[in-house]
């Protein structure tokens, strides 16, 4: 039975500190404009989360907690005339988790132009001020879409992935004040179409890659391709300007047509890797005494200079790869006094303790 143990903390061999660090002639299509989100009727495998909040069929792989909707499973839809997931409630947050909705992949076919009337939507908006995050939608004539007759507004499109379709993401009716950022736009036909007068949409620090036709714009203006400077707009796998200065933005802009242009085209792909540097590492106490009623481990870093420790992701710093840093833990000083910025960042003494008895021979 071990009574009183005094563990000295060795970063090298004992605990290890793992963080990222990072730097800061139109085409007109031959759908009815009024055509319904609503596929016929049957027996339908399509998902609703209906403007009264419920969910139907009740059984779909959907956990609703409040205005959350979050995936708990893929779902997949085998006919051509079926939607994925239709939302008609707004103020809405769709997570999907990581899950997919797949499609037939019936209209996918690089270059073609699709004639069909069957709108096969994956994620269809039927709502307001509703959010899309974190799902993969793929092989659907459109991946998301505003195709209902009605306008979408105010509704927030981002960190999803959007492959395979003939239409990646589409607004019209018009849309307005619609954000579409930090997705990856993939493989598809058209990978982003505005049209019906939809303006004042932002649509930024998204990766466009291999599309047929990156962007489609019809009648619309006033939309904003990119987040300004130096915050950049989008990745194009097309683009062919050069980067001087090498700060990873275009000196030229993507010109999708005469009154649509990303001004600020990303070189890389959004989001930038993370940047490894060494660090100096300060950890105090350098000792822990199991009958101490010490609170926290404090651990200070130190940059190499030129990097800021405001670009570190605190949400990224373990010990072990397993304990996170305690709440409401974080500030930025200069312990040493040596002219360089430190991050102060503290782990709960307890979780340390419990790891180093599970985990490491004292004998």
């Amino acid at each position: 039975m071990i009574s009183t143990v005094t563990v000295t903390l060795l970063l090298t061999s004992m605990l290890m500190l793992a963080l990222d660090v990072r730097p800061t002639g139109a085409i007109i299509m031959p759908i009815d404009p009024n055509q319904p989100c609503n596929p016929p009727s049957g027996n339908s495998p399509t998902t609703y989360i209906l403007a009264n909040g419920n969910i139907n069929p009740p059984n779909a792989p959907i956990q609703k907690n409040g205005d959350i909707y979050t995936l708990t499973g893929n779902i997949t839809i085998d006919n051509v005339y079926f939607h994925g997931v239709v939302i008609e409630r707004n103020n809405t947050i769709f997570d999907g988790a990581g899950y997919t909705v797949h499609g037939t992949g019936f209209f996918w076919n690089t270059g073609r132009y699709d004639s069909s009337p069957l709108p096969s939507i994956g994620i269809c908006l039927k709502g307001h001020n509703i959010t899309i995050t974190k799902t993969t939608i793929e092989a659907f004539r459109y991946g998301i879409s505003s195709l209902s007759g009605q306008a979408v507004s105010n509704s927030s499109i981002f960190g999803n992935n959007v492959t395979s379709n003939y239409v990646g993401i589409e607004l019209n009716q018009p849309s307005t004040r619609n954000d579409i950022s930090m997705n990856n736009i993939t493989n598809d036909n058209f990978g982003v179409w505005l049209e019906y007068s939809s303006s004042n949409n932002t649509i930024h620090h998204n990766n466009f890659i291999n599309n047929w036709t990156q962007a489609h714009v019809f009648g619309c203006s006033s939309n904003a391709w990119d987040d300004g400077y130096p915050s950049g707009g989008n990745y194009w796998s097309d683009y062919t300007g050069a980067d001087v200065n090498g700060d990873g933005i275009g000196d030229t802009p993507y010109i999708i047509d005469a009154e649509n242009q990303d001004r600020y085209p990303l070189m890389h792909t959004w989001p930038p890797a993370p940047l490894t540097v060494s660090a100096i590492i300060d950890i105090n106490p350098h000792t822990l005494n199991l009958k101490s009623k010490g609170k926290g481990i404090t651990i200070r870093i130190e940059l190499p200079k030129g990097c800021n420790v405001n670009d570190v992701d605190v949400s990224s710093i373990l010990l072990n790869n397993t304990m996170s840093v305690k709440p409401r833990s974080v500030a930025i000083g200069d312990d040493d006094n040596d002219g360089i910025s430190d991050l102060m960042v503290k782990f709960d003494r307890d979780d340390v303790i419990s790891y180093i008895l599970a985990h490491v021979n004292l004998k």
